[in-house]
């Protein structure tokens, strides 16, 4: 690799990591700020979840780029041991086109491709995904909650409609 290209993918992984530094920055809040969930629709709750877990693996998925971006850069610092630009498997020089399309990345095309992509990348599992141990609990809490909303009322009643209770 030339000096002006490795000056280049330099620059690249700076802009880079500077660019996610400002996006991990402020991690996602954890649940909205509703209070009660009684009176929403178990479909805004999926909604809202699904949000909540798409963002947190977005984040923790920049979280890792910016660790390997790190990690690069300190590979580059080190380029006289010949760290950077080479495939952590079969030890091949990555191609610098390869290279100035993901400059932290560590593996060259052939054994990138060779890798499983079905296997897990993060084996943590998020708690929105997380399932219960014992499903009798689960079942009995899924009871009692649908029995506080049915006592709760809904748009088909009545008392909703003239405002009794």
């Amino acid at each position: 690799m030339t000096p002006k290209q490795l000056h280049y993918l330099t620059t690249l992984l700076l802009k880079q990591k500077k660019e996610i530094e400002k996006q991990v920055e402020n991690p996602p809040i954890a649940w909205s700020n509703e209070l009660s969930a009684y009176d929403n629709h178990p479909a805004d709750m999926a909604s809202e979840t699904y949000e909540m877990d798409k963002e947190r693996t977005l984040y923790d998925h920049q979280k890792r780029v910016l660790q390997q971006i790190i990690k690069s850069l300190q590979q580059i610092n080190k380029v006289n041991k010949g760290n950077y630009g080479i495939c952590c498997i079969c030890k091949k020089e990555i191609p610098f086109e390869r290279l100035a399309i993901i400059p932290y990345t560590n593996q060259c095309i052939s054994c990138a491709e060779n890798i499983k992509v079905a296997g897990p990348l993060d084996t943590r599992r998020h708690s929105a995904m997380k399932t219960s141990l014992n499903p009798d609990i689960e079942i009995k809490q899924e009871i009692e909650i649908i029995q506080k909303l049915q006592s709760y009322g809904s748009s088909d009643n009545m008392q909703d409609i003239l405002g009794m209770e």
